[in-house]
């Protein structure tokens, strides 16, 4: 069992992390005015710039670490990423309404959750099943 985690723990790793930023990356392209929106009325500076960059780190980056390929640089430039994003687009502290409050809470601990598993491929690399093969 522990060889079985060894060999194919990372890769369904690196599938389940970037299941989150792919997406993502996508509806930016496909609702950029949308999304643009949601950025502004966060107080995002700089919103359309951000927007802008967001789409190849998301989808760039999350498609590096998914094949493994310089999948430690990849994770290094998303959790750098992840930090701003979460203090602008989670900040539950300013939120006054009780329900979107929690909401706004549970979604920061995740990105901080995403956080650790980028930590963990930065600092591990990613894995045997990977184009760059680390262990």
């Amino acid at each position: 069992m522990q060889n079985l985690l060894k060999e194919w723990g990372p890769l369904l790793g690196r599938i389940l992390i970037v299941q989150m930023f792919i997406p993502a990356g996508i509806s930016k392209i496909t609702n950029f005015s949308g999304t643009l929106g949601y950025m502004t009325a966060h107080h995002v500076p700089l919103a359309e710039l951000a927007l802008i960059l967001s789409i190849p780190i998301e989808l760039g980056c999350a498609l590096l670490i998914l094949v493994g390929w310089k999948a430690r640089w990849a994770a290094v430039i998303l959790l750098v990423w992840v930090i701003p994003v979460n203090l602008f687009m989670h900040n539950f502290w300013a939120v006054s309404d009780p329900t979107m409050h929690t909401l706004t809470q549970v979604l920061f601990a995740k990105d901080i959750a995403v956080m650790g598993a980028l930590l963990l491929i930065a600092s591990m690399g990613p894995g045997p099943k990977s184009l760059d093969k680390t262990a």
